[in-house]
């Protein structure tokens, strides 16, 4: 079994997320804010990354959640607390109900929903999130079978920006694996460069960088829109989403900008033919 954490959006207190199993949504998630420098104790996300799961039965979490779950399922629903393994300068991180950053401390909260107070993430529906979460999860370590978690860092925050412009739409595309690794990634020349018949001189390098950028803005939207996972209930939820709804006109202006800039190399493309005539 895969799991997959995309982290997606970050302010100063907390990071959102959604999560993933075996590319297909599950709920939302939320931890701690992301640090470029050292951690701090219990407000500090853990590092991207791809981690093993295990079902840890010792400490308070097991306890309490042995008790809650043995009233409202039985005693065989909890059969230990999901626990993200062999994180670098991290221990005992799990998955477990929670709201808000006050609610963890590196460990990943699970909801049903998501909103914004005061500027900062929140989950809902975590209680439920969790009980649809944990069977799944549970029963594939009872039986034996492997079950990974990669944390994926999608949020700005954590991401260095891009040499140059074009580049932009290869960084996105390969962060949300659509596009060709790093080592193997190149950059098509801009139009009005020498190896461009499209234009010459400074308009032919105008315009190729319109075209570039208009490209950039088209693929970070799309990519933040889709998300990654290829369902088209999930993908339609996300358009529905208001939060969505400027990074949907952003690939708009970028499909015009593309457009725009098409028509001026055409345009160059075919003065110059006439001139040479």
């Amino acid at each position: 079994m895969q799991l997959r954490v995309d982290r997606i959006e970050s302010d100063n207190e907390s990071t959102l997320g959604r999560l993933y199993i075996d590319d297909r949504f599950q709920c939302w998630t939320l931890e701690d804010q992301y640090r470029a420098g050292p951690k701090v104790k219990g407000e500090t996300r853990i590092p991207a990354g791809v981690y093993q799961l295990k079902l840890r039965t010792e400490g308070g979490f097991h306890a309490q959640y042995t008790e809650t779950y043995r009233t409202k399922f039985g005693p065989d629903w909890h059969k230990g607390m999901l626990n993200v393994t062999d994180v670098p300068g991290f221990e005992f991180i799990l998955i477990h109900v929670g709201n808000s950053h006050d609610d963890t401390q590196g460990c990943l909260l699970v909801g049903q929903g998501k909103t914004k107070v005061d500027g900062f993430h929140y989950v809902s529906g975590s209680r439920p999130a969790y009980e649809a979460l944990y069977p799944k999860v549970r029963d594939a370590l009872l039986a034996g079978e492997p079950v990974e978690i990669a944390y994926v860092d999608l949020d700005p925050a954590a991401r260095p920006a891009p040499a140059a412009m074009e580049d932009a739409t290869l960084v996105v595309l390969r962060e949300t694996g659509r596009g060709p690794p790093a080592a193997a990634a190149s950059v098509a020349p801009a139009a009005g460069s020498a190896a461009s018949p499209a234009g010459s001189g400074h308009s032919g390098v105008v315009a190729g960088t319109a075209a570039a950028a208009g490209a950039a803005v088209v693929a970070v939207g799309a990519a933040e829109v889709a998300g990654g996972d290829g369902v088209a209930g999930d993908l339609m939820s996300r358009i529905a989403d208001p939060d969505n709804v400027l990074k949907i006109v952003l690939v708009g202006l970028g499909v015009v900008v593309v457009l725009c800039a098409i028509y001026f190399i055409v345009r160059r493309v075919s003065a110059r033919k006439a001139q040479g005539a």
